[in-house]
């Protein structure tokens, strides 16, 4: 099964990047949306999204087979932490519920520049539940029909879940997104690339981070170079000349992988788009 995830879900800082969860409000604007995200108790990390790559990826593979309700999935928690590329030691097994809570209790909402338009609010999990080693879960309405809409999920290198930090991770979205196997790749200013990843201003250490990462290499499918210098910095994603011959990142980024297929309408515009803004709040 292809790792999938809706183009719209790499294009803005949706998820947290640390592995320790926090309640801070994170506020963007995705085009001319406003979105803001919010949760009673921890707002969903990057790594919790694994398990929506995950419920993507099964949608994708299984939808034709599936004798679930679109949307729903029941697997072991064996099975989808080895999807994941985790082991059931480290207490892997006893955050999962932790990390489905936080999916199911983090709120997204979209507001559009129109006032005549309607806002949209949904949680990444409708529902979820874990007993006997099962997990039984079902993704939010928006988030599936986004996913089965036509063009709208990208293919992910599995390699991907082997990255070790936040950060790492959201740049690999970003240049899976933007760069694909576009031949000269895609860059980004330092300055905007920081409202990419949602870092806040205060952070004073983002640009030694990109480049601690830049000197790792550490991107599944893209080299990495700083240039420019001062402010006029810049970080570019190339592809990598010798790809692995099966690898599912092996296509265009506006195609899809094989294993993801086409189907249906979704209800917001999954289209290209720049988070232009990010302010935290408490």
């Amino acid at each position: 099964m292809t790792p999938c995830l809706p183009r719209l879900l790499m294009s803005a800082p949706f998820f947290g990047l640390a592995k320790r969860p926090d309640s801070t409000a994170t506020v963007f604007a995705l085009g001319d949306l406003t979105v803001r995200i919010t949760s009673g108790r921890a707002n969903a990390t990057i790594w919790d999204a694994d398990i929506l790559i995950w419920a993507i990826s099964a949608l994708k593979a299984t939808r034709y087979r599936n004798d679930l309700p679109p949307g729903r999935f029941r697997e072991t928690r064996h099975a989808l932490l080895a999807f994941l590329g985790r082991t059931a030691s480290g207490g892997q097994y006893e955050r999962l519920p932790a990390a489905l809570d936080r999916l199911a209790t983090t709120r997204v909402t979209i507001t559009p520049g129109s006032a005549s338009a309607r806002a949209v609010s949904f949680t990444w999990l409708s529902d979820w539940s874990h007993r006997g080693g099962v997990v039984d879960l079902r993704i939010a309405d928006w988030l599936r029909d986004a996913a089965l809409a036509p063009r709208a999920v990208l293919a992910l290198d599995p390699r991907y879940f082997a990255l070790k930090g936040g950060l790492e991770r959201r740049l690999y979205l970003l240049a899976r997104r933007h760069g694909g196997r576009q031949p000269g790749g895609w860059s980004f200013d330092l300055g905007h690339l920081r409202r990419k990843t949602g870092i806040a201003p205060s952070v004073r250490d983002f640009p030694a981070a990109v480049a601690r990462i830049v000197r790792r290499q550490s991107l599944p499918g893209y080299r990495l170079t700083l240039e420019g210098r001062d402010a006029r910095v810049r970080l570019h994603f190339r592809p990598e000349t010798a790809w692995p011959p099966a690898s599912p990142v092996d296509n265009p980024v506006d195609n899809l992988w094989a294993g993801c297929g086409e189907v249906g309408p979704a209800r917001l515009s999954t289209a290209k788009s720049t988070p232009i803004a990010v302010n935290r709040t408490h």
